[in-house]
């Protein structure tokens, strides 16, 4: 991926880079695309899935970071008490 496209991807939300795929979509399901316009969608909606898949992947890694902290706090209250 081109430094270029990274830099656009990286100012995306996970929402708009969803909503930017499913554009691309609609487009492939509406069967109006030369093959150059296609190729180009194509490479387009990959480079949009693997950035979602990756800030899903940090959100889930975030998500479960804040469960073991809480664990952990859980854990030394009960020893504080203990």
């Amino acid at each position: 991926m081109s430094e270029c496209a990274q830099e656009s991807l990286a100012s995306l939300s996970f929402e708009a880079a969803m909503k930017q795929l499913e554009e691309i979509v609609k487009k492939f399901e509406s069967g109006g695309l030369t093959l150059e316009e296609s190729v180009i969608a194509y490479e387009k909606g990959v480079r949009l899935r693997q950035y979602c898949d990756e800030l899903l992947k940090n959100a889930k890694l975030r998500m479960e970071q804040v469960s073991r902290n809480l664990e952990e706090e859980k854990t030394d209250d009960k020893m504080k008490t203990a």
